[in-house]
């Protein structure tokens, strides 16, 4: 069992406090003791520590989660376990089989073994140089001395099997990390760190940013594991409702609140519980739409151009997709990953070659130009704030580059001389970057803060800010929320609503939340494999579904009707 007793630990603008809970091993499920009709979860018992105002009695389960808003301490906790982070300061004890993992020179033999953990980016977490199957054969290497009795055909047996058992194709061992797939890494990831059998497997966020047919399936293959207690660090309670037999409730740095996911759920104690179950409830759109027509396609598509030596082909990525988006209106893109959501974003911006017949405000685009017109009134905010805002700007810096006219920018931005602004244009566009900050919540005070010292709700913000700069018609938005918790994720959707009410604007929504797309917006078209498969009012399209492949959508959807009446 892995015991965690009165851990206290100091990081430079963190602090781990009175962190006590137990996670139980699971034994001898082979043995004929157990009934027929019994599961292995019944076989098992637990006493998870409690806080000194809790009953340390307590069944034990064997899918355990760990929830919490970004920055609580869920992914600190796990990395401090496997020695993954040293504290400037710690106290406490943290023991595995009756053995300290603190200070304990053998805690890379555990590591992987014994108690292997998943990282919440799998991508960034494989090596872009190796082969899968070298990458995940390594781990008999690094724990060679419990499995050197195996041969060098075995071990390649138990990796076909392993990867069977994750549902990949025998074909992925020779293909290099960057030619997969969201899904495809996380089942690599699962793969690589369950092929030793651990007796713990650490899990974080091993479903964020993936659509709702993959999360089932990770889900399904995590619930699999009949011999490994698994422990599940998620900010989305509708993932640990699906998954967990008990459910820790984390908030910076404390354990508030822990119990059985039928206690969590129904009788929630800590405030906190209650604020995170209340996000479940997403804001729902009230306003309706105008007449007037922003965008229109008809039998649009996008394609990439393919080069090999002196020949070169086209590939289509998306086709025959037909839209009308009208002033005031929220569309939502849904589809499964490569379905062609963020293609269809980059064509529309003019970012890729495309067909068909694109047209803003009944004047036709050309494909690759866009006018500054254009430009100006339609704007992206991206999945990732950290990723598009520029490092080495501050928050003024970011908004004031978008309110420069397209010709000034490169001037702007690179070391040439430029004229210097006189003071009342530097007076005007501080008072609009001030009011742009204060249309998205953020005080004056976000000015020169730059974008690594910000939440990634506060980055986000900052983001839709700059979008708005120009006073655009409409939004294409990337998957705002999918790098966000459900309590930041309610309130970013509240701001665009609001935002939408205050403005008229217009918003193209992509995303794999069904959630997020069933709260937002008016019409919703389906992708798949680069072709429109539905479109209509979501109401429709969510309650009567007409293709299979849009049911199968919605059937993989882990919400428990439940939960929308808590």
């Amino acid at each position: 069992m892995l015991k965690i007793r009165n851990l206290y630990a100091r990081f430079e603008d963190f602090c781990l406090q009175d962190i006590c809970l137990d996670v139980p091993i699971i034994q001898n499920l082979a043995k004929p003791t157990q009934s027929p009709n019994q599961s292995s979860a019944q076989t098992s018992t637990q006493n998870l520590a409690q806080s000194s105002d809790q009953s340390p009695a307590q069944n034990l389960a064997q899918k355990i989660a760990i929830v919490g808003e970004s920055g609580s301490g869920k992914s600190i906790l796990a990395k401090l376990i496997l020695g993954l982070v040293k504290p400037s300061q710690i106290s406490g004890e943290i023991e595995f089989c009756g053995k300290s993992l603190l200070h304990n020179p053998q805690i890379r033999k555990i590591r992987g073994q014994d108690i292997a953990y998943i990282p919440q980016s799998p991508l960034s977490a494989l090596n872009p140089l190796h082969t899968i199957e070298k990458q995940i054969l390594e781990m008999f290497e690094l724990h060679h001395s419990r499995h050197s009795q195996l041969s060098a055909k075995q071990k390649v047996n138990l990796l076909d099997e392993t990867l069977h058992k994750v549902g990949l194709a025998l074909e992925i061992k020779t293909r290099l990390p960057h030619t997969l797939s969201g899904g495809q890494a996380q089942r690599v990831m699962i793969a690589m760190m369950s092929i030793l059998k651990p007796k713990i497997l650490i899990c974080d966020e091993p479903t964020t940013a993936l659509d709702a047919n993959i999360q089932k399936q990770i889900l399904n293959l995590l619930s699999s594991f009949t011999d490994t207690s698994v422990v599940l660090i998620s900010h989305d309670l509708e993932i640990v409702k699906a998954f967990a037999q008990h459910i820790i409730v984390m908030k910076e740095g404390q354990i508030i609140e822990e119990g059985t996911k039928a206690r969590i759920y129904t009788s929630p104690k800590a405030p906190y519980t209650k604020l995170l179950l209340d996000s479940l409830r997403l804001p729902r759109i009230q306003t309706t739409p105008q007449s007037k027509e922003l965008l229109s396609l008809t039998d649009f598509g996008v394609f990439y151009t393919k080069r090999k030596f002196f020949k070169s082909s086209q590939i289509k990525a998306l086709e025959h997709v037909t839209l009308s988006l009208k002033q005031g209106e929220s569309f939502g893109i849904i589809g499964e990953s490569g379905s062609g959501k963020s293609s269809l974003a980059l064509g529309i911006l003019g970012l890729e070659q495309t067909f068909g017949q694109c047209r803003f405000e009944s004047l036709a685009l050309p494909s690759m130009k866009r006018d500054l017109r254009f430009r100006d009134n339609v704007q992206i905010v991206f999945q990732d704030p950290f990723f598009a805002l520029n490092p080495r700007f501050c928050v003024y810096e970011i908004i004031y580059e978008a309110l420069c006219p397209q010709s000034s920018r490169s001037s702007h931005i690179s070391s040439q001389s430029s004229p210097i602004p006189s003071r009342a244009h530097q007076a005007q566009a501080l008072s609009t970057i001030k009011r742009l900050l204060q249309n998205v919540k953020l005080d004056e005070g976000f000015l020169y803060r730059y974008p690594h010292t910000l939440s990634g709700g506060q980055a986000q913000r900052v983001a839709i800010a700059r979008a708005l700069a120009k006073n655009p018609q409409i939004l294409i938005l990337d998957e705002p929320t999918s790098a966000l918790d459900k309590t930041t994720q309610k309130v970013i959707l509240e701001l665009l609503l609001e935002l939408q009410k205050s403005y008229a604007l217009s918003y193209m929504c992509i995303s794999h939340d069904l959630a997020v797309i069933e709260a937002m917006c008016h019409n919703v078209i389906v992708l798949k494999n680069g072709k429109a498969i539905e479109s209509g009012a979501t109401k429709e399209v969510f309650e009567n579904p007409k293709s299979k492949y849009t049911k199968s959508l919605l059937d993989a959807r882990v919400v428990d009707s439940t939960l929308q009446r808590i």
